[in-house]
């Protein structure tokens, strides 16, 4: 009797314990999530993780761009600023298109904002929007449907499209090249995993950060990504695969859907970062992708990226749209990177100032 109650209390002593232990470690790395900005509410590890995004109808994945207040519809940026669906009088809307490097917010600034600042003090009796659709992954695919089924109803008197790698990737993915690009975007790493999401387990601890930081961390050790490199392949000077065309084609059918609506567009060239290997290295290293996409050496892939920014060049001067060279206002400069092609704080005020010089010398009182 006695050997049973003491088997009893070390029992519940041990569960004490964890769950003591459960709750200091669910306390302790809220806190942590919440000092690099993530709240101590929200459930970062979890959504890194389950990536929990739905199918949004045609662009696959995305944000909600549409919500009432006090009963007025209005667009959604892809960061959370709200502008009325319907244009307000005396406003120059300005929609930018684009993938992470749009969609980039460094200190709670990005581009298209501090854009509309500045165009916002030189002008300062007309209202200026620029709102920003760019979104991580975007390819000129989704940008397409993007305009055509959303942005030509939102009345913009300007478009701002730059889109490069994300297109280019696509060559990278296997099977034979896909056109609608499904052969990148057909990949789990891009579409919700629901039958890896509702595990009892991570129903049972879906709101716990702890569970999802040490599931994280186990999934990490246990499959070695993070050490193994990702393969490699040359595909030589051109892109791979017919990459060229299908990317010239896109960036066209986007220009004539805008011209169609008598929407005047400014496509500028994607920057790179000129020394960039190491990192380039690290950001493929254990991305889930990679055991299906082959990249070639960062200074061969450094080559077809300058190619596609070509590409644009010669839409631009065919289709007779504005063209800015941001790649050549960058010059490769390593200041103004994080990695291979997202911005410093630096970098987007070097962006920004493309845009502002661009938009005053060209006077958008005119084009209202």
């Amino acid at each position: 009797m006695e050997e049973q109650h003491a088997y009893r209390k070390n029992l519940i002593l041990l569960l004490g314990t964890l769950i003591l232990l459960s709750v200091v470690g669910e306390f302790m790395v809220r806190v942590v999530d919440w000092h690099r900005g993530n709240g101590f509410i929200s459930n970062n590890y979890r959504d890194q993780i389950e990536r929990p995004h739905p199918l949004t109808p045609y662009r696959i994945f995305g944000w909600e761009l549409y919500r009432e207040v006090e009963g007025i519809p209005h667009i959604v940026s892809v960061h959370g600023e709200l502008y009325p669906l319907e244009k307000p009088n005396n406003t120059f809307r300005i929609v930018a298109f684009g993938g992470s490097t749009t969609k980039q917010s460094v200190d709670g600034v990005h581009y298209p904002l501090r854009l509309q600042e500045l165009l916002q003090k030189h002008y300062p009796d007309t209202h200026i929007e620029v709102i920003n659709v760019g979104n991580d992954a975007y390819a000129t695919t989704h940008l397409i449907t993007l305009l055509a089924f959303d942005v030509v109803s939102w009345d913009p008197d300007f478009i701002i499209f730059s889109e490069n790698a994300n297109d280019l990737s696509v060559g990278y993915f296997p099977q034979d090249y896909i056109p609608d690009y499904s052969n990148k975007y057909g990949n789990t790493f891009y579409l919700p995993q629901y039958e890896k999401r509702f595990t009892g387990a991570n129903v049972f601890f879906h709101d716990s950060s702890l569970y999802w930081f040490l599931k994280g961390k186990a999934e990490m050790l246990f499959s070695g990504k993070h050490l193994k490199d990702a393969p490699r392949k040359s595909y030589g000077d051109e892109p791979p695969r017919n990459t060229e065309n299908l990317f010239r084609r896109n960036v066209t059918t986007f220009i004539t859907i805008a011209k169609k609506y008598n929407i005047p567009v400014v496509v500028g060239t994607q920057p790179m970062n000129s020394d960039a290997a190491e990192v380039w290295d690290f950001i493929l290293r254990g991305r889930a992708y990679t055991d299906v996409a082959v990249f070639p050496p960062f200074e061969e892939h450094k080559r077809h990226h300058h190619r596609f920014n070509e590409i644009i060049k010669e839409v631009a001067a065919r289709e007779g749209v504005y063209l800015l060279d941001n790649e050549a206002a960058f010059a490769g400069d390593t200041r103004y990177f994080i990695d291979t092609v997202h911005y410093t704080r630096a970098g987007i005020e070097v962006l920004v100032e493309q845009y502002f010089q661009f938009f005053t010398k060209l006077n958008i009182i005119d084009f209202i």
